[in-house]
């Protein structure tokens, strides 16, 4: 038979929590991330069908645009250009455990790519941003994260979705969805890769921004 119409439910009293709701992802205990125009991230958590409660809340210090989640952490990025990676704590609240260096411009969206190989178990993070370009982020021994690639889209950055052994799906201003993959069998020609680096090289250009490095895989 056919499946019958979804039932709706409001996170909040009455749905107001007196700033916009920008990003979502599902913690890895069950619990709703949203992230909130006024820099903080809430945990929700379904105490009966269609009844919601709030759980810990912790401030990022700037407008969330993107929340992700790597493993039982929670990458988030915003409005400062600076991705950052929360862990869990006691009682549900959630500690600053690296950062990025900021980027100059706003980030959008962040997915979470599981590394193979050796590095099973571990993160990569993709943030896309508003100068057009993609940066691959990894956490390094240090605590410290560091961007180990960065591509351009051709337009600002609006969504990033991992889709399977490391390969991402792009949205941006360009009208059009990009794919991105590692694996050398599934390059583009090479003409559309050379249309793709002059049109990140154009947008760049007229937008002061950044011109990414050439395409290519990153090993490891």
């Amino acid at each position: 038979g056919q499946a019958g119409p979804h039932q709706h439910s409001v996170l909040g009293a009455n749905g107001v929590m007196g700033s916009a709701c920008l990003a979502l992802c599902i913690a890895h205990d069950g619990a709703i991330a949203a992230g909130y125009g006024d820099g903080t991230v809430r945990l929700w958590r379904e105490t009966e069908p269609g009844a919601f409660a709030a759980g810990a809340s912790f401030a990022v210090g700037t407008v969330v645009r993107g929340l992700a989640g790597a493993g039982t952490d929670l990458a988030q990025c915003g409005n400062d250009g600076i991705v950052r990676l929360w862990r869990p704590g006691g009682a549900g609240a959630y500690t600053l455990a690296a950062a990025s260096p900021a980027v100059g411009s706003y980030i959008f969206c962040i997915a979470a790519v599981a590394r193979r190989g050796r590095h099973e178990g571990a993160w990569e993070l993709a943030a896309g941003s508003d100068d057009g370009l993609v940066r691959l982020w990894r956490l390094g021994a240090e605590g410290a994260l560091s961007c180990v690639q960065a591509f351009g889209a051709g337009g600002g950055v609006w969504s990033i979705r991992a889709v399977g052994n490391g390969d991402l799906l792009v949205a941006a201003d360009t009208g059009g969805l990009l794919l991105f993959s590692r694996a050398p069998s599934r390059a583009a020609p090479r003409s559309l890769q050379l249309s793709q680096a002059a049109a990140q090289q154009a947008y760049a250009a007229a937008n002061g921004g950044q011109v990414a490095a050439p395409l290519g895989g990153v090993t490891g």
